[in-house]
């Protein structure tokens, strides 16, 4: 038979299964290890504390560079070419679009900063939820 490997949604644990035997997976503690490219990585990411305020940070970056590009990002968080800077996790969001993004978002230029504000926040606590932030994007592209 083949062997095949799949999560176990009753135990929240991965499952592998071949011939006919299976074993439980758990994950060792280099899997629980924060990974991941220094500029999406939460500052709280960089000390090991993993949830889903590291997300939202993460959202906050991708969200940036779809509307400003990487020079955005490096504009909005300095700090993003010192690579010292990275790894500390000095990075702070200066709230401010690029003009030619504010321009053509208009009316939703000041929520779109705020909300990227909130995503980038250097306090994990004071990023909001994923559906909070959902509920503030859709409000925004409204105003489109």
């Amino acid at each position: 038979p083949r062997a095949t490997r799949g999560p176990d949604t009753t135990r929240g644990r991965s499952r592998a299964a071949g011939s006919g035997l299976s074993a439980d997976a758990a994950p060792t503690v280099e899997q629980r290890a924060a990974r991941g490219t220094l500029v999406y990585m939460a500052p709280e990411q960089r000390r090991g504390e993993l949830g889903p305020a590291a997300d939202a940070w993460a959202l906050g970056v991708v969200a940036l560079e779809l509307l400003g590009g990487h020079d955005a990002v490096a504009a909005a968080l300095p700090g993003t070419t010192d690579r010292g800077a990275l790894l500390r996790g000095d990075l702070r969001y200066d709230a401010e679009l690029p003009d030619a993004v504010a321009r053509a978002l208009g009316a939703a230029a000041a929520g779109t900063s705020a909300l990227l504000a909130a995503l980038l926040s250097a306090r994990a606590a004071d990023r909001p939820s994923s559906a909070d932030a959902a509920s503030r994007a859709r409000a925004l592209y409204a105003m489109l």
